[in-house]
């Protein structure tokens, strides 16, 4: 379940579109705010997308490195150290997970100098870029701060589901590159049970995983995915293993943690 990172680049597929579309405004100004529901994939999209587009010369025509990093409890301690560990010019700073700031970091003039230290950033000399990945259900709590309320205006991009044609990239292209086939049937009933869920894209994740482990020779099967249990019962079938491979006092346990 977890989400794909700037070294899984060369097997992120779908997304291509959005990432020039976050280039385009990047290129256009220095500050942007990426907005989605759990589950869009937003993570996988800037960390998997954004930054190695920018890395090459997507951004304004040369190579962009990028400062990545979440906030945790003490976000102006975090952003200092990872740009003191950077190379110094230009950069591309990524906050990853901003809803952090409310939901780790317990003091109200930490979260305040944090917002403040990174948009002076994006004023000082040079042409230091940042972009914030926010859940969708905190954007009113950026209201908090004035500062960004401001660098918002104009400045707000929401990821919406994937369509048809890039959720099926992102479902075949994977495969394909490591040699396998994908039935044009699996293909189908994975647009079909991914239709109307905006946050399914860990799930779909994880199905085709389960597909790939269940597969005869080098074709991923409709066969195999239902056998999975499919996006909406692979995590459910991955979890009643596990769960019947531990003994009865893990067992417990596992009941009490979750």
């Amino acid at each position: 379940m977890s989400s794909f990172q700037t070294a899984d680049a060369d097997r992120f597929f779908g997304r291509e579109r959005v990432v020039r579309e976050l280039l385009g405004y990047l290129a256009a100004g220095r500050f942007l705010a990426v907005f989605g529901a759990s589950g869009c994939g937003k993570s996988s999209l800037l960390r998997a997308g954004l930054v190695p587009a920018a890395a090459g010369t997507g951004l304004l025509g040369r190579p962009w490195p990028s400062v990545l990093l979440t906030p945790g409890r003490m976000p102006t301690s975090e952003l200092t150290h990872r740009l003191s560990a950077a190379p110094a010019g230009d950069r591309l700073i990524l906050v990853d997970q901003f809803e952090e700031v409310f939901t780790l970091c317990p003091d109200r003039l930490e979260r305040e100098r944090f917002v403040h230290r990174l948009l002076a950033e994006t004023t000082a000399g040079g042409q230091t870029r940042a972009v914030l990945g926010v859940r969708a259900d905190f954007y009113a709590a950026c209201d908090e701060f004035p500062e960004l309320v401001s660098a918002m205006a104009g400045r707000t991009v929401l990821i919406g589901p994937m369509h048809a044609n890039e959720l099926s990239r992102a479902v075949t292209k994977p495969a394909i590159q490591a040699g396998l086939t994908v039935e044009r049937a699996l293909v189908t009933q994975v647009l079909a049970d991914a239709e109307g869920s905006p946050g399914s894209l860990p799930m779909v994740s994880h199905a085709m995983l389960e597909t790939w482990r269940q597969r005869q020779g080098p074709m991923l099967t409709l066969a195999g995915y239902q056998a999975a249990g499919g996006v909406r019962g692979a995590i459910t079938e991955t979890a009643d293993r596990v769960y019947g491979q531990l003994n009865a006092e893990q067992q417990n346990v596992a009941r009490q943690v979750l």
